[in-house]
């Protein structure tokens, strides 16, 4: 939804599995995760405070013919 703000693009439309498919099954689950372990043991230093700016920054470059990686 922010990339499509971003790119005045409409919204994502996402549409539901079928009950008994494999996908509803993935799509029931819990995949968060925590990232503690990761900023307390190797302590990365972002380029960006959110993915918000992130993107912005990624699309502010592609918007002007460069790389965005």
């Amino acid at each position: 939804a922010e990339l499509a703000r971003l790119l005045d693009a409409p919204s994502p439309r996402f549409v539901e599995p079928a009950a008994a498919s494999p996908a509803a099954l993935r799509a029931g689950a819990d995949k968060r995760i925590s990232n503690a372990r990761l900023v307390r043991e190797v302590a990365p230093t972002f380029a960006y405070p959110s993915f918000r700016e992130g993107l912005a920054a990624i699309v502010a470059q592609k918007s002007r013919g460069g790389t965005a990686y």
